[in-house]
């Protein structure tokens, strides 16, 4: 499976590698959704069409120092999801979905670590951050 997910384009290999966490010790940063935006569900095929139709972008900036970090957040019922991709830059970009969601980044040994920053942009204005130092999620 995995290696059929490699073959993918990242787009979607990025909208499939959120998995649930147990975690429930997570402050974050809380962003309000888009009102615009379609509505999510935990279908994750029909999630990765709706997030290609989400016009909004989160750009977060993590204090990290550098060192390799993981995004996750928690949706408004309480669901926890955690990207198993580590990131490396300054922060990350997220699209953003109609509910509010709490974001919140991990170092590699689980500690949180703070968002520091956190806009909402347009997918257009969001893409002048580049990708090396803001990922996208």
């Amino acid at each position: 499976m995995k290696f059929l997910i490699s073959l993918l384009p990242a787009f979607y290999q990025r909208a499939l590698a959120w998995r649930a966490s147990q975690r429930k010790d997570i402050k974050g940063v809380l962003v309000r959704g888009d009102a615009d935006a379609a509505p999510s569900t935990t279908n994750q095929l029909v999630m990765v069409f709706r997030r290609l139709g989400w016009k909004k972008v989160v750009v977060a900036t993590v204090e990290s120092g550098g060192d390799p970090f993981y995004v996750g957040y928690r949706t408004n019922t309480g669901q926890i999801f955690l990207c198993e991709h580590p990131l490396v830059g300054s922060g990350f970009r997220a699209k953003l979905g109609k509910e509010d969601v709490t974001f919140f980044a991990l170092n590699p040994n689980g500690d949180e670590i703070p968002i520091i920053n956190v806009i909402i942009l347009t997918k257009e204005h969001a893409a002048q951050f580049a990708d090396e130092e803001f990922p996208r999620v």
